[in-house]
């Protein structure tokens, strides 16, 4: 016997999956550290959180060291919070993709993966 779902069930279906992708951006994240080279925060808030860092490893600032922390916070709030006070600005190219780059010049993800000779 086969079962056929309505094709309104299978529209619901697909919106609650898109759903949870957005709501992914915004599910409370708790991260602490002091006074880590900005590099090495990148790694950190990777860990507990669905955030990947993407930008060009001989950008002047990432040696710099920063201190965070914050409780239920979303991915902005910890963006926010990680580059305030550098040198640097960063882009959320997708619900989970960062790209970081220098505050007065924008560079998309594709010029820092040529930069880097990935591409």
């Amino acid at each position: 016997m086969k079962l056929h779902l309505p094709h309104y069930l299978h529209r619901a279906g697909a919106f609650l999956v898109a759903a949870a992708a957005s709501l992914a951006m915004y599910a409370g994240v708790t991260v602490s550290f002091s006074s880590i080279p900005l590099r090495n925060a990148f790694r950190e808030v990777e860990k507990v959180s669905d955030l990947r860092f993407f930008y060009n490893s001989n950008l002047k600032g990432l040696d710099s060291n920063v201190s965070l922390s914050v409780t239920d916070a979303s991915s902005k709030e910890i963006l926010d919070a990680l580059f305030k006070g550098t040198k640097l600005g960063y882009s959320l190219e997708s619900i989970n993709v960062v790209v970081v780059f220098p505050e007065k010049s924008p560079t998309s993800l594709q010029e820092i993966l040529v930069q880097e000779g990935k591409r």
